[in-house]
């Protein structure tokens, strides 16, 4: 189990073979994790990420990686964005109120994770990254879920999630076979979680 990432996007992982699948999905202005991940493993890594400082900053990547200007959801459709209170923040996210601005700033399309695989050609998923805005990782996880997509490499982010949506989530991981992976239990305090199963 080792670290990749710069120290903003850092994330805990596994081994990953070759010819896994890897999705990314939320890049920001970093993909340091990706590249390390395609560059260590040999693997190639899907990036999603609708916001136009994405779109921008992925103009130009290293090879292995393959860029998608779409954003991952539990439904599919025309979604508006919303940007930080703090406008150095270069985070978005489909959910106002809180930290999020009440304007839209922009609308993108998403689409599901079995979506994202029918366009790429993919029928698996075997590492899946979530880094999205508000607390939208738990409706992906539990799409993910309702869906019978299996990964045996889960990372995604749990810092805004309420504490019964963390409860909820480890409880419905730790049933299908998931345990955090850097110390065998999925914990709900956690802000970021690595599982795998």
């Amino acid at each position: 189990m080792n670290w990749y990432g710069s120290e903003y996007g850092r994330w805990m992982i596994d081994e990953i073979r070759h010819d896994d699948v890897v999705y990314s999905v939320g890049v920001g202005r970093d993909y340091t994790w990706d590249a390390e991940v395609a560059d260590r493993f040999g693997c190639t890594v899907h990036l999603f990420d609708p916001t136009p400082d994405s779109i921008s900053y992925c103009t130009d990547l290293p090879a292995r990686l393959v860029f998608h200007p779409v954003g991952i959801g539990a439904t599919a459709g025309d979604v508006p964005f919303y940007h930080h209170v703090n406008p150095a923040f270069q985070t978005r996210s489909m959910v106002p109120g809180g930290q999020w601005c009440g304007e839209p700033e922009f609308v993108a399309r998403v689409i599901t994770l079995w979506e994202a695989m029918e366009m790429c050609g993919h029928d698996r998923i075997d590492a899946l990254k979530l880094c999205l805005g508000g607390d939208l990782e738990y409706d992906v996880v539990m799409s993910m879920i309702g869906q019978a997509i299996w990964p045996h490499t889960l990372c995604f982010l749990a810092l805004h999630m309420s504490g019964e949506k963390k409860d909820d989530v480890s409880r419905k991981l730790k049933d299908r076979g998931y345990t955090k992976a850097n110390n065998g239990t999925i914990e709900p305090e956690r802000w970021t979680w690595t599982c795998g199963r």
